[in-house]
């Protein structure tokens, strides 16, 4: 029996989607979505970018830039370097190098519209 539940809780885990963090603004939503769940300093985590307009149709962006910051820390920003992986969508793996709460800001064009996006994000335990 212990085995079982063991096995529920496992699959249940592995079930469990993973953080989504949404923005909008004129024209266009945003999605940011991580893995793991929490991540941790020194360690890899992969990020998530959705952009699409209003209706949800994906939106292609360009020069689109992404840094990493901590308000209440006075390091320079990190850069993360997204690919684009389909219509609208882009990926990264990016190492914290600390600690504490994230803004993930977002910026790029789209089909006209500028797009500004700022995403938190706890990072360690």
């Amino acid at each position: 029996m212990r085995w079982a539940l063991l096995l529920l809780t496992l699959l249940l885990g592995a079930c469990t989607p993973n953080p989504t963090a949404r923005v909008g603004g004129e024209g266009w939503r945003a999605s940011l979505e991580w893995a793991p769940t929490r991540p941790r300093a020194l360690q890899p985590a992969t990020l998530r970018l959705r952009i699409g307009d209003d209706s949800g149709r994906p939106l292609a962006v360009t020069n689109l830039q992404v840094r990493a910051s901590m308000p209440e820390m006075t390091h320079e920003p990190e850069e993360i370097l997204f690919r684009q992986t389909g219509p609208g969508r882009y990926e990264a793996q990016h190492t914290f190098s600390m600690d504490g709460r994230w803004e993930i800001k977002v910026a790029g064009e789209a089909e006209g519209v500028r797009i500004l996006a700022t995403f938190t994000l706890h990072v360690g335990p």
